[in-house]
């Protein structure tokens, strides 16, 4: 999905400009997951008590 934001013939991209795309994909609600977006779903599936035990 980058090439909605970046033009193909695009060599250089700026670390903040790849940070602002990936922010911009992963809040865009998804129908696929009920109009959740990537980010919600994510933190949603995630708790303190999945933590790695060491």
């Amino acid at each position: 999905m980058a090439y909605h934001y970046y033009r193909i013939t695009t060599k250089i991209v700026k670390p903040e400009q790849v940070e602002i795309a990936v922010n911009l994909i992963n809040n865009r609600p998804r129908k696929c997951l009920d109009y959740q977006t990537p980010n919600e779903v994510f933190y949603k599936g995630r708790s303190d008590s999945d933590a790695i035990q060491t």
